[in-house]
């Protein structure tokens, strides 16, 4: 597995981007604009939020990872 873009990551409404603190552009969403709708959408936004949280997901997995391996060591022995 490559590395990743280390965080924090955050969405910007108004380019539509997921970028990093330095505005290095992770992903852009594009909009979907419906003719009675204007700017980005619910699901365009939630989507962009859950992929900005990325590298904070990854961070809590990986402790709890090594919680479970602690549980799991304590345990057994």
């Amino acid at each position: 597995m490559s590395g990743h873009t280390p965080g924090p990551w955050k969405f910007d409404k108004l380019s539509e981007m997921v970028s990093t603190r330095r505005k290095q552009c992770i992903c852009v969403m594009p909009n979907r604009y419906d003719d009675d709708q204007a700017g980005v959408t619910g699901e365009i936004e939630a989507n962009a939020r859950l992929i900005a949280a990325a590298p904070n997901l990854l961070e809590t997995l990986k402790y709890l990872e090594d919680l479970a391996a602690q549980v799991v060591t304590t345990v057994v022995v």
